[in-house]
């Protein structure tokens, strides 16, 4: 167990850190856009299927809800950019 700690440790100088971390990051950044826009579609069908059923007093507060899940996940994503790279 300590080993596998140690073997996963990345290895290098500071240059090859930062291209590590830089690859990751971005990785990581697609994945954020991707959830985020599967929120938007979730949240429409969602929001539709109230609409449909007749249950438009919900519609505000899910529209509300599920955008400012999918905006947290972009400026959380802009943040760690700007801070960390």
């Amino acid at each position: 167990m300590h080993l596998f700690f140690l073997q996963s440790m990345p290895e290098g100088d500071m240059g090859s850190l930062a291209d590590q971390f830089s690859n990751v990051y971005s990785t990581v950044k697609a994945i954020v856009f991707i959830l985020s826009g599967s929120f938007g579609l979730i949240a429409g069908l969602k929001i539709y299927q109230h609409w449909q059923i007749g249950h438009k007093f919900h519609i505000t507060a899910q529209i509300a809800g599920w955008g400012a899940a999918s905006l947290f996940l972009l400026i959380a994503a802009l943040i760690i950019e700007k801070l960390l790279l």
